[in-house]
């Protein structure tokens, strides 16, 4: 019966070990997106996206902004009057 006790506990301690180098190498692998905000060239279209924001979206079925959807346009504003060689077009 020792025989066969043996190999069970040498097979469990390597599913064990396997299952703790699974999660360590998962945690390992986390985002660390702590540099990349705000990172981009200052006056790139990279940091129009993602310092400012490239889009306004309205509620579903109206017409009037939300009040985060005009502070958005606020600092579109500011931003383009800053990097002047931006224009507006119509489309």
């Amino acid at each position: 019966m020792t025989t066969v006790f043996v190999p069970a506990m040498r097979g469990a301690r390597l599913v064990g070990a396997l299952a703790l180098a699974l999660a360590t190498a998962a945690c390992a692998r986390t985002a660390d997106t702590t540099g990349t905000i705000g990172a981009a060239q200052p006056g790139s279209q990279e940091d129009f996206v993602v310092n400012v924001g490239d889009r306004v979206f309205f509620e579903s079925d109206r017409s009037e902004l939300t009040a985060q959807s005009i502070a958005t346009l606020e600092k579109q504003a500011r931003w383009l009057q800053n990097y002047s060689q931006y224009e507006v077009g119509r489309l």
